[in-house]
């Protein structure tokens, strides 16, 4: 598989060509993978621009196999986050690639057939959505995978973990204060670990995401 990856910072770069290889593998077979192009571009505050972490998409649509696909990562994020949104992402890719998922339309309305049923963009809730379902089934599950197998995650010693935690304090503050059509938020509790109970996404009616 080919991965060329586009932008950000030269350490994310790296972390990102690995993990996509190790998910892809896992998510399709070898003759698949041996196929298979994907392009990732970080970009630059994608989630405060338009309002989600990253976004999947076969660059050709007619196929009814797609090879090559182009994913988009908001770079702001921190490394796990940024990392596990690329997973869920990557998900998506395998859907597409394995022709369990296609955009269509139907009598000029848009709809998502996945694996063999057809779902209507307008009437379909988020999370009542298979497709993302699965995806954010399996995103925490394929990093944790990662971070096992590349020697950096241990149940026990928590080990090297650190620098793959979740957001930081004052991570949202400073993202709305960037918006000035948004109110400033000076004070906001995190609570307990975030890693299980942020959603690493959010959906729009253009592709998956």
């Amino acid at each position: 598989m080919n991965v060329v990856v586009k932008g950000g910072k030269k350490y994310q770069r790296t972390w990102v060509e690995n993990i996509t290889h190790f998910c892809m593998k896992k998510l399709v077979s070898t003759r698949m993978y041996n196929l298979l192009e994907v392009t990732v571009e970080m970009r630059k505050d994608l989630f405060h621009k338009e309002g989600l972490y990253g976004d999947a998409q076969p660059d050709d649509w007619g196929e009814a196999r797609p090879k090559f696909f182009t994913v988009r990562i908001d770079n702001a994020l921190r490394l796990r986050p940024l990392l596990q949104s690329l997973c869920h992402e990557l998900v998506h890719v395998s859907q597409y690639a394995k022709n369990d998922m296609r955009e269509v339309t139907i009598k000029g309305e848009m709809f998502t057939r996945f694996k063999g049923k057809y779902y209507p963009h307008e009437q379909t809730p988020y999370w009542e959505q298979p497709w993302e379902v699965e995806a954010n089934g399996l995103e925490r599950g394929m990093f944790e995978m990662w971070a096992a197998d590349m020697g950096i995650f241990d149940d026990e010693k928590n080990n090297n973990w650190a620098y793959l935690d979740e957001y930081p304090a004052g991570y949202w503050e400073k993202i709305w204060s960037q918006d000035k059509t948004e109110p400033r938020q000076k004070k906001l509790d995190f609570g307990e670990d975030l890693s299980d109970n942020i959603c690493m996404v959010n959906e729009t009616t253009s592709g998956a995401h």
